[in-house]
């Protein structure tokens, strides 16, 4: 039971809700996402709306989920259909120093 909460607390959960395409739905996103390797290192976006979602590099088809994992510090910025000015910042910062003692 304590690696399934453990595995809960890794994940950053963000949902599109339906109508948010059509524009009946503000939602509320933080311009930069930031994720921990082996912290806070998975990002799940659950697209609850009626047409497909761009998010950076990754496409969220309707009614369905991303489940990213990253194993590494990264930085990307790009195009994000759901944020008001259409941009996004997803950023992976290194593991902390105690995870590997």
């Amino acid at each position: 039971m304590a690696f399934m909460a453990r595995q809960q607390l890794r994940q950053r959960v963000y949902v599109i809700p339906a109508g948010t395409a059509a524009g009946l739905v503000t939602v509320d996103f933080p311009l930069v996402i930031e994720l921990t390797v082996g912290v806070e290192d998975r990002l799940i976006i659950d697209n609850q709306d009626e047409v497909m979602h761009n998010f950076g590099p990754f496409a969220i088809a309707p009614h369905t989920q991303l489940t990213q994992e990253f194993d590494r510090p990264m930085e990307f910025q790009g195009v994000c259909t759901f944020h008001a000015n259409q941009q996004m910042t997803l950023r992976v910062n290194p593991a902390p120093w105690y995870i590997f003692w």
